[in-house]
């Protein structure tokens, strides 16, 4: 999943020992296929499945647990035609764009860098033909709903990865004298769960559009041409045909509450999420819970996640699940992606047209979703379920500095013409010539002129960089502001973009229109209770007025803020990561003095399976 922006991050920190964990194995191999999942006329050839499924198989696990994961790339190596493009790396470092790596998204990875699948940070990609790696990692104390994904170049294969709060949340560990789960905390029960994973599929080879997106002629990200609900969807109902497996239905009965698990695989596009005539009551976000919050539908942007409540309280029959883009600039465009794909079916067991497999017929009763875009959504109305007094303490607190990230876009010469790339305060993501991790642990890493305190002399919106390390290095247990601040030109759309953390949730304190200011912006903290999660939309809130002055008194228009961001983190740990093929990524370096200190390290960087 490389549209959305990451930041990443060397984990160095280790949990105390969790009583009663135990220890999971799996086997999760990469092979490559046909695959039509959307009844159209257009069959991929380079379709990625994980041990033949697609989704792949859903991990689970419990709190505190251990997870070894054995995976193996039989992708064959890539010919010629199809190595123009391997990742944000592309093949100047020699990588066969049919390398892997698995990112367990969400996952703090503490003491367990090398788990983290970041290609190039945390480990060399895993070759294909037979290469093997072993994710060696726990959980922790962290729990909810995560999922695994690809992190090489667009790379599309995932899977559900599911962390139970504690046994009466599982439903395979249910007794028979228990009526319903629960959750451990607070008051919410229900009778069972699914889980829908929402993703994108285009009528085009992963070549085809890496290259695109790389290449002179670059105009915009390709919209999918379906939107797939656990991997399937109908592109065009006039093409089904008995290969055609339909819609996916979720099955339920009567007068019961699901726990639905809500995860957003897509690459691209923040998709709204409903189900026809039924509320949805938010549990759970990115892995923390949530004071319930019932609302009509979710905005779920890539690499989000939710547990919502649904109560199965309708008359039985067959409801649609539908999904819609949203913060699409171009409204005409909005209606021209409105098709019969981006559907499921919920089913009430004991409803009509039970004996109907598979469904090519949507039912007549649609969700609907707000006509506009109401940037934030309902985020400010959201509450912590539970606040420990050590995270009120670190909200409270003053932070030690404030790193202002200005993101822009630029064509450059390159590929035979000019390219698009992104810029984080003028600098474009390149990726390391071998693995950073690797150096540091072996004492090859390239040494800085730069101490930390020189690069916090400015204190308000300290850029903090260092050319020399190509990271933003940061100090062991030090509590950090990041403004996201999105641009565009003026008369252009401003586009929102998803900012995802890896090795660390955030806290999103503070939000506005237009460009951030530190002298008039510094103080404002205008979310209430802020929820701990790890991925984070900087929404398109452009300054009424500020785009007509600017055409007005210039001829020459130079991008311009069109709403900002500000997240806490603390530097309990450090990581490293991608707008990700065009370089719009920032690697933070956190207490990397630390980490040869934790030698076993490097053996576990070269073990596999």
């Amino acid at each position: 999943m490389l549209i959305h922006c990451l930041s990443c991050w060397l984990l160095l920190i280790f949990l105390e020992t969790i009583q009663c964990a135990q220890t999971h194995h799996y086997e999760l191999t990469l092979t490559m296929k046909p695959l039509n999942p959307d009844c159209s006329n257009y069959t991929s050839v380079d379709a990625l499945f994980i041990n033949d499924q697609m989704p792949g198989p859903t991990i689970t696990a419990s709190k505190g647990d251990r997870i070894l994961v054995h995976f193996r790339n039989h992708l064959p190596p890539a010919t010629h035609s199809n190595a123009n493009v391997s990742s944000s790396h592309s093949d100047d470092n020699g990588v066969d764009p049919n390398s892997a790596t698995l990112h367990f998204h969400g996952v703090h990875q503490t003491g367990t860098p090398q788990a983290d699948g970041v290609p190039f940070l945390t480990q060399d990609p895993v070759k294909p033909g037979d290469g093997r790696y072993l994710y060696d990692f726990s959980v922790g104390h962290q729990s909810g709903t995560f999922f695994y994904h690809a992190h090489v170049g667009l790379q599309d294969f995932y899977g559900a990865f599911i962390v139970y709060e504690s046994d009466t949340a599982d439903p395979s560990l249910r007794k028979p004298s228990e009526q319903q789960l629960s959750l451990g905390k607070g008051n919410a029960t229900f009778d069972d769960e699914r889980t829908l994973i929402l993703s994108e599929w285009h009528h085009h080879t992963r070549s085809d559009l890496e290259s695109f997106i790389i290449g002179p002629n670059y105009t915009h990200i390709p919209n999918a041409d379906s939107l797939l609900i656990n991997g399937k969807a109908i592109f065009d109902d006039k093409h089904v045909s008995d290969l055609c497996s339909g819609y996916h239905q979720m099955e339920v009965e009567s007068n019961r509450t699901y726990r639905l698990r809500i995860i957003g695989a897509t690459t691209h596009r923040t998709l709204g999420f409903a189900v026809a005539h039924h509320r949805l009551t938010i549990i759970e976000v990115d892995g923390y819970l949530v004071t319930p919050y019932e609302t009509d539908y979710l905005e779920v942007a890539p690499g989000q996640r939710f547990s919502v409540l649904l109560t199965t309280d309708q008359t039985p029959m067959d409801y649609a699940i539908g999904t819609t883009r949203r913060y699409v600039t171009n409204k005409d465009l909005q209606q021209s992606l409105v098709s019969s794909n981006g559907w499921a079916i919920l089913h009430y067991q004991n409803g009509t047209n039970s004996t109907q497999r598979p469904y090519y017929t949507l039912p007549h009763n649609h969700p609907t979703f707000p006509a506009n875009d109401t940037p934030q959504w309902i985020w400010n109305e959201l509450k912590p379920l539970y606040v420990s007094a050590k995270h009120d303490e670190l909200l409270r607190r003053k932070p030690s500095r404030t790193i202002l990230l200005n993101t822009t876009n630029r064509r450059i010469p390159g590929n035979g013409g000019l390219v698009q790339r992104f810029y984080t305060n003028n600098i474009t993501f390149e990726a390391p010539r071998s693995t950073l991790l690797q150096q540091i642990l072996k004492g090859t890493r390239t040494k800085s002129r730069y101490t930390i305190s020189q690069l916090m002399m400015d204190n308000a919106t300290a850029q903090g960089y260092d050319p020399d390390l190509g990271t933003y290095p940061l100090q062991y247990m030090e509590t950090v502001d990041f403004v996201i601040q999105n641009t565009h030109t003026p008369g252009f759309p401003c586009h929102q973009h998803p900012w995802h953390s890896h090795g660390h949730s955030h806290w999103v304190i503070a939000f506005g229109p237009g460009s951030y200011n530190d002298a008039k912006h510094g103080h404002i903290r205008n979310v209430p209770a802020p929820v701990l999660k790890d991925t984070t939309t900087v929404y398109p809130m452009i300054q009424p007025g500020a785009d007509q002055d600017a055409m007005k008194n210039s001829t020459l228009l130079e991008p311009r803020g069109c709403g900002w961001s500000k997240i806490r983190i603390i530097a309990l740990h450090c990581h490293i990561a991608p707008h990700m093929l065009q370089g719009m990524m920032v690697v933070l370096e956190e207490g990397a003095d630390l980490i040869r200190s934790h030698s076993h390290l490097m053996n576990l960087v070269h073990r596999s399976t």
